[in-house]
């Protein structure tokens, strides 16, 4: 029989870490005054409102099985989002407004968005090695994709396992 593992396996134990993570649970406490809401599955049509700001989705990319292959792999796509209006202007916190005679503005959901993925990527990742089977690939980006005040980050991550004679896969 040919081995085969769902993809949909991976990226449960992927999502149960990252809901269980009381780090990522402290950073949105703190920075959004509320916990996450967590999302296995997604719909490009219709993404969560600003209102549903922090939250944390995970969804099946692909994989690539066959008995011609030595190694086997698996990707996931994780989106998040936050909402923030408050700037940094010169160093000092300001709502959203205009400054013309700021030097420096940094829009803090700029920010925010970074290290709340930063987490993420470390939840993932340990989890990954805590399996045998570390993260061959990640691709992470913060390319503006959503309105302003929401700042949106997106990570495809992959995995590869290589099956061997006689084995189930599992993960």
């Amino acid at each position: 029989m040919e081995h085969t593992l769902a993809l949909q396996k991976i990226i449960n134990v992927w999502f149960t870490d990252i809901s269980q993570s009381q780090d990522i649970k402290d950073y949105c406490t703190e920075h959004f005054h509320k916990k996450p809401k967590y999302i296995v599955g997604g719909n490009p049509r219709e993404s969560p409102s600003e209102e549903d700001c922090p939250f944390i989705v995970v969804m099946n990319d692909n994989k690539l099985e066959g008995e011609g292959l030595d190694t086997y792999t698996y990707s996931a796509v994780i989106v998040w989002a936050i909402s923030n209006t408050a700037m940094i202007v010169d160093g000092t916190e300001q709502p959203f407004g205009g400054y013309p005679e700021a030097d420096t503005i940094t829009l803090k959901g700029a920010v925010e968005v970074d290290e709340l993925g930063q987490l993420i990527y470390e939840v993932v990742a340990k989890c990954a090695i805590d399996h045998g089977y570390p993260l061959s690939k990640v691709e992470y980006d913060l390319s503006p994709k959503a309105s302003f005040p929401q700042f949106v980050g997106y990570m495809r991550i992959e995995t590869e396992i290589e099956p061997t004679m006689g084995e189930i896969l599992d993960y």
